[in-house]
């Protein structure tokens, strides 16, 4: 009882010395819990959120617009990096196809170390951003996606559908943007599609490569990967699919090397974890691409994602789920324990 009154008139001295810019004491000395800040016209005051509080500050923000009607263009962002221009704003976004009447559309990847997001009207993308930090995407996922809708003058309010790069890849990753959808989508009633997240990755690769494999690591010696044979339609790009002919799985670099055709392009950060499995194999059998091609993009989960949604592939709140293939280690070792009890 002492110390929390101890604490409690520690964190009244702050109040009063900092008044913005106080927290619990307990916070200040857990250097894991570093603040981010946002500030809203229309909402009071300022939103202070640790990377464990974020997505709940991001729904109250989302909610606040709805409720309060205050444009995007009324907004203050505090955080530098968070107003920069997007990395994708296609010339014809805005379209003159009827793509207005589309639905806004916001695009969740953070099934890896770099997340991104994304905003598209309908078949159009507006704009991506990739998340500066690595593994940072609680703290920067939801500032960046409002950042996008003030850059393109939309309000959150009005976002419709999300596409959500589904796994399998960072457990962690994935909860965030799972966790985060489905918040949104409670608070704004708009329809979900789960992405599998390898198909995603496989889009990066050129049209040229007939075989690719994606590939991501899974720890204890394994992969989470799957494989594509490229399909042409036509001679136009967007004639170009990618057919899976394997996985998902969780399998051993080796053998999945056994298991597919070749000449194999391959990419994905499981490649950097696996390299000595991967080496094997004659020269020009196995293709490794540019690393820039390895991080998943908002661009190829928004394309997937729209052709799903177009044969009514979308999933219900409770159905909503992440793709692990692996279950949890948390899981994994409760189960040994009871067994050992």
């Amino acid at each position: 009882a002492n110390a929390g009154a101890g604490q409690r008139r520690h964190a009244a001295i702050l109040r009063e010395k900092h008044p913005r810019t106080a927290i619990h004491p307990q916070k200040r000395r857990c250097p894991n819990l570093r603040t981010k800040s946002i500030r809203l016209g229309g909402l009071n005051g300022y939103k202070y959120f640790s990377s464990v509080g974020c997505l709940i500050r991001a729904i109250r923000i989302i909610r606040g617009f709805a409720a309060t009607g205050v444009r995007p263009g009324r907004a203050e962002y505090i955080m530098p990096h968070m107003q920069c221009d997007p990395i994708t704003q296609p010339k014809n976004a805005g379209g003159s196809d009827g793509a207005s009447d589309a639905p806004l559309i916001a695009i969740l990847e953070t099934s890896g170390r770099q997340g991104a997001v994304g905003l598209a009207r309908g078949p159009h993308l507006l704009a991506e951003f990739a998340l500066r930090g690595a593994m940072r995407h609680a703290a920067e996922m939801f500032p960046a996606l409002a950042a996008l809708c003030q850059q393109q003058g939309v309000m959150p309010s009005d976002i419709q559908q999300m596409y959500v790069s589904a796994g399998p890849g960072s457990f962690t990753g994935l909860r965030v943007a799972f966790a985060g959808a489905r918040a949104v989508a409670q608070a704004l009633g708009c329809r979900l599609v789960a992405v599998p997240t390898l198909d995603a990755l496989a889009e990066n690769a050129p049209p040229g490569a007939r075989y690719v494999a994606a590939l991501l690591d899974a720890k204890r010696g394994q992969v989470y990967a799957a494989a594509y044979e490229t399909i042409r339609d036509g001679e136009r790009p967007e004639s170009v699919r990618r057919r899976r002919i394997l996985g998902p799985s969780l399998i051993d670099p080796a053998a999945l090397l056994d298991a597919l055709p070749r000449p194999l392009a391959m990419l994905g950060e499981g490649i950097d974890y696996h390299r000595g499995a991967l080496a094997a194999g004659p020269p020009g059998d196995i293709i490794e691409l540019d690393r820039a091609a390895w991080p998943p993009r908002a661009a190829a989960v928004h394309r997937l994602g729209w052709q799903m949604a177009q044969r009514g592939e979308f999933t219900d709140l409770h159905s909503f789920l992440p793709v692990y293939v692996r279950r949890p280690e948390a899981e994994e070792v409760w189960e040994a324990k009871q067994k050992n009890a």
